[in-house]
């Protein structure tokens, strides 16, 4: 869990929402919803990237950018690091926020038979440490700041709420 630990540059990790690969069965960090990389997997991703017989590292035609890391980071020894907080929620959302309220969780197939952690609710659990959104238009990350820190449904208790730490 990314609240219980503490992680270095040095380590070469790297975090995000994970997906299942379908042929490997291996989690990929799926890319709409953002990384977070450590220096240290930079410094190999960037050396590995910059062989040219390094078939490993270039873009392959028709793999997405999720897919095209992960091999590249997978090559070079660097681990997907678990990126749920606590309470098992996410704190990376690939999807876009009418999703979450609209359409539901269960609507959108590739992601609820892809997802890696699978969830038996219909919305991802979204962590109140939330790292990164996937976001079509700029002013959604305010709408996205209000949901995640300001909004509190009234007469639903919370769940073993986590105290925000700077």
């Amino acid at each position: 869990m990314i609240g219980q630990r503490n992680y270095l540059p040095s380590q070469p990790i790297y975090f995000g929402y994970e997906l299942e690969n379908i042929v490997t069965h291996k989690p990929f960090v799926h890319h709409q919803s953002g990384y977070v990389i450590s220096r240290e997997a930079l410094r190999r991703y960037t050396n590995a990237s910059k062989d040219p017989e390094n078939r490993e590292c270039q873009h392959w035609q028709g793999y997405t950018e999720g897919l095209d890391i992960f091999r590249c980071l997978n090559h070079v020894n660097v681990t997907i690091a678990e990126s749920r907080d606590e309470l098992g929620n996410e704190t990376f959302s690939p999807i876009a926020m009418d999703h979450h309220f609209l359409d539901g969780y269960n609507n959108i197939p590739w992601l609820h038979n892809l997802t890696y952690h699978k969830v038996p609710e219909t919305t991802v659990p979204l962590s109140e440490r939330a790292i990164s959104f996937r976001v079509a238009y700029p002013p959604q990350m305010y709408d996205y700041y209000y949901f995640v820190y300001g909004m509190r449904i009234f007469g639903t208790p919370m769940q073993n709420t986590i105290e925000f730490r700077p």
